[in-house]
């Protein structure tokens, strides 16, 4: 009698806080689970029972984590949660599934090098989340967690793409910060820099990549910049699949070929020459798809590894001579 209380007590004060919170703001939420705990109420409902009684309140978006070893795929499904029910123990989320299967895959392997790392960034928050928290645990997620999971899901719908329209609106007034910034800088930095359509540019790219480095996370628009990928001597293209958003040191070792895109646009290749141990990062990190958008095309990716590796060979070349000369 005392447990089914204290659960109902639990229940009430979790909805009463979600539709306080809900009046202020979107919140989402994320689970993990053993596969086996999911069951399919309908074509687009799931319920998922955890062992916990815990944050979950109607309204909430909610991602699925299922367990790797006990045959899950890391990140499962997304959807709202519709209702929530205490009993037993037990907590049991009904929820409307958008979708069940991501893009691409995000695992456990994936998130263990940014654990307890000293890097900024959705990556290594959802590994600490992850990989670290209890069983019995849901987490919530800030908006940059949310917005990194939903990149791996087809295009949120309209109406779920509403309870964003405030983060928009300050998302944009960033943007044009940025882009100000950045234009700026670049004037001051020579007529090289200023290039024809780069305020258009910049502004693609950052609404893509919700402005945020796709390298390292940060999300301060006066670091960032809009990086070509492929270099044409004679006319910039200017389309998205031809740029990435970087901080601005990364974007320096970009375009010096001290680094490249691996050959998916996931990962990063970084030169021997970049021996600075506060880039050591930079050899594990998981590159950020945009948001929105075309991701990077292999077509422009070769064409920078093309370049990253005439950089290499033209280096040990170099050294080559120097040491045949002592």
């Amino acid at each position: 009698m005392l447990k089914a209380r204290f659960f109902q007590s639990v229940h009430s004060n979790i909805l009463a806080a979600t539709c306080r919170q809900k009046t202020n703001r979107h919140m989402a939420i994320i689970v993990k689970c053993a596969p086996s705990n999911i069951s399919r109420s309908g074509e687009r409902t799931a319920n998922v029972r955890i062992n916990s009684a815990q944050r979950g309140g109607p309204g909430e978006g909610i991602f699925v984590w299922t367990f790797e070893t006990k045959g899950g795929c890391g990140l499962h499904m997304r959807g709202t949660v519709q209702a929530v029910d205490f009993s037993g123990g037990f907590t049991t989320l009904s929820i409307l599934v958008s979708e069940e299967k991501p893009l691409r895959p995000l695992k456990n392997s994936m998130l263990a090098p940014h654990k307890n790392s000293s890097e900024e960034g959705p990556l290594q928050t959802l590994a600490d989340k992850l990989l670290g928290y209890s069983l019995r645990g849901i987490r919530n997620l800030d908006a940059g967690e949310e917005r990194y999971l939903d990149s791996f899901f087809l295009p949120t719908s309209r109406s779920h793409q509403s309870a964003h329209n405030a983060d928009d609106r300050s998302l944009d007034r960033d943007i044009d910060d940025g882009v100000s910034h950045e234009i700026d800088r670049q004037r001051r930095q020579g007529a090289r820099a200023t290039r024809p359509q780069q305020a258009a540019f910049s502004r693609k790219l950052r609404r893509n990549y919700q402005n945020r480095c796709a390298v390292t996370g940060c999300v301060t628009s006066a670091a960032l910049q809009a990086a070509h990928i492929r270099i044409r001597p004679d006319q910039d293209d200017n389309r998205s699949e031809n740029g990435i958003l970087l901080r601005s040191d990364i974007h320096a070792l970009f375009d010096t070929y001290l680094i490249t895109l691996s050959e998916d646009g996931t990962r990063l290749e970084v030169s021997p020459e970049l021996a600075d141990p506060g880039y050591a990062f930079l050899r594990t990190v998981i590159v950020r798809a945009p948001v929105k958008g075309p991701r990077p095309s292999s077509e422009n990716i070769s064409d920078h590894r093309c370049r990253f590796r005439k950089r290499q060979q033209s280096q040990s070349n170099n050294a080559r001579r120097r040491s045949g000369t002592k």
